[in-house]
């Protein structure tokens, strides 16, 4: 019986660790592309145990603050914007590598009004 609880224990211990293995906390710098334009964006991400995320976001025409969490390789994120007071929701998949994050993202702002489109991230340090 005890052998049953220790593989039992060790099973379930591995599978948490799979569930987490992906830390993208770092710098990430790619592009975001909307009905709005074209923008250069650089994220600055800490990611807890858990998952969950928080950082701040520059782009070309703005700043702000994101939140959000990685389950597996699928991130949900929302962005806030200080710039143009506004609000997006996102999600975005990260590559097998953990290098690159594809995403779409949609919100408005009070400068653009609505907004959605997508892009890149890839990882720099």
């Amino acid at each position: 019986m005890k052998k049953l609880i220790t593989v039992i224990m060790l099973l379930v211990s591995s599978v948490c660790y799979a569930s987490s293995n992906y830390d993208i906390t770092g710098t990430w710098k790619g592009y975001f592309n909307s009905d709005a334009g074209y923008a250069r964006v650089t994220l600055e991400i800490e990611q807890y145990e858990d998952g969950t995320i928080v950082g701040d976001w520059t782009a070309s025409d703005g700043y702000g603050t994101v939140g959000g969490k990685l389950k597996g390789r699928t991130l949900k994120f929302k962005l806030v914007s200080e710039t143009c007071s506004g609000r997006y929701s996102g999600r975005g998949n990260l590559s097998k590598d953990g290098m690159q994050i594809k995403y779409t993202l949609s919100g408005s702002n009070e400068c653009n009004g609505e907004i959605s489109g997508g892009g890149k991230l890839y990882y720099k340090e």
